[in-house]
């Protein structure tokens, strides 16, 4: 082996360790996974940074899978709804099979989750038509869907 192939097979081990310590921090995508490790070892060849990847999937330290039943479970919690969480699964570079197989999986209770997020936020929509709106518009934007949305807020009150 030459200087120039010992090199190379050294980036990659430290490439290697690199993105065995980022996964021990938290789980990561492999899409996620790859634009780091080429920002931080950019002189890695594409085929070295595949060889990296390769490794951790076969061995199953990397999994979008998994990635993506923990940043689901994640944003459900902080009271995320289901678009807003495929969006981000999709930016992260999840399938949206994946992603769907997913969401599925969790067994999550959206309705109930917008509900408890009006009751705790807004309370008092059912009071005005212009809170219902606000409370409507605040659940949109944490990614609810519009047939949810109406179904957590009852109807809207007329104004008087």
């Amino acid at each position: 082996m030459d200087l120039i192939e010992e090199a190379a097979a050294l980036d990659a081990a430290k490439a290697l360790s690199s993105a065995l310590r980022m996964l021990g921090q938290r789980e990561h995508s492999q899409r996620e996974l790859v634009t780091k490790l080429r920002r931080k070892f950019p002189e890695l060849a594409d085929d070295q940074v595949d060889a990296v990847i390769g490794e951790l999937l076969e061995n199953d330290w990397l999994s979008d899978t998994r990635y993506a039943e923990t940043l689901i479970r994640s944003r459900a919690n902080r009271g995320y709804g289901p678009h807003y969480i495929a969006r981000e699964l999709s930016v992260k570079g999840i399938s949206a099979e994946t992603a769907d197989e997913q969401m599925e999986a969790q067994g999550l209770d959206w309705l109930a989750l917008a509900v408890e997020l009006v009751q705790r936020r807004h309370p008092a929509a059912q009071e005005s038509a212009e809170l219902w709106q606000r409370a409507a518009r605040y659940l949109q934007r944490r990614g609810f869907p519009s047939d949810l949305i109406a179904r957590a807020l009852g109807d809207c009150p007329y104004p008087s």
